[in-house]
């Protein structure tokens, strides 16, 4: 009979703890710039839509699902954010004032211009931006990277080489986390902020649907991304299945919420978020 009763105690508090968690990943990458000795190493914690970002000095939160972002600051036990309507209302909000405050900066500049009967006071034409051609080609390149296979991508934009991405297509991963619908989501929020200075959707490369498409095949494991003079390489180190309550990805008890405006006064007296 005591075996009995340990056997269901041990059962009911399995049901408990799984009614609260659920499965997800675990996941460390490393990041640097190639010839630089800085590293710097990141810890993601992945759970049916969710990622939560773990660094030295912030934390971020987005669940895809629930249209959720937060911003934490653990040392000072304070975060900013919400739903992602709240969140990008806030910041159109913000961007607005400033964009009075630049266009007002902009017309004394040009009255100083007028005034000083100089050929610089003609405005400035921007030349207009076209649509970025994107190309992405498979390779026969195959690597073991955190004990996964992966296959190598390579991501051409009009003609040049802007990413190299291994590519594990079976992990287990994507099926508790897609990347393709976390940046679809990332684009939406802040290609809507981006409306507030200007009226072109002129998408970046990893904004359009052939790299969309891309991160479908599987979880990114490697991704070398080249810039003119360097090139930055984001590595997964190690990649761990395990059960991840739900409340890992949500602010913390205790924690108090900020306004936008409060956490970018904070940032600018060195308090990260």
């Amino acid at each position: 009979m005591k075996v009995f009763k340990k056997f269901l105690f041990i059962a009911a508090f399995l049901l408990i703890i799984t009614a609260f968690s659920s499965a997800g990943w675990k996941i460390q990458q490393v990041s640097y710039i190639e010839g630089e000795e800085e590293k710097t190493t990141e810890t993601f914690l992945i759970s049916q839509g969710k990622i939560k970002f773990l660094s030295e000095d912030y934390v971020q939160i987005i669940d895809s699902e629930k249209q959720l972002i937060f911003f934490l600051n653990p040392e000072k036990e304070l975060y900013y954010g919400g739903t992602i309507d709240e969140f990008k209302k806030e910041w159109q909000e913000y961007l607005n004032e400033l964009k009075k405050e630049m266009e007002e900066y902009k017309a004394q500049f040009e009255k100083y211009l007028r005034e000083q009967k100089t050929a610089t006071s003609k405005k400035i034409q921007e030349k207009p931006q076209m649509k970025p051609k994107v190309d992405i080609k498979s390779t026969n390149e195959m690597a073991s990277i955190a004990g996964f296979r992966t296959l190598k991508f390579q991501v051409f934009e009009d003609g040049n080489l802007k990413e190299e991405v291994w590519i594990a297509p079976d992990t287990g991963i994507e099926k508790e986390f897609s990347m393709q619908k976390f940046f679809e989501l990332i684009v939406k929020v802040f290609s809507s902020i981006a409306k507030t200075f200007t009226t072109e959707e002129i998408p970046l490369y990893d904004e359009t649907d052939e790299y969309l498409n891309l991160l479908s095949k599987g979880f990114p494991f490697r991704t070398i991304t080249y810039y003119d003079t360097s090139k930055q390489i984001e590595e997964i180190t190690k990649a761990e299945k395990l059960n991840i309550p739900d409340s890992e990805f949500l602010p913390p008890p205790g924690y108090k919420k900020v306004t936008l405006k409060e956490a970018i006064k904070l940032e600018s007296e060195d308090i990260e978020f």
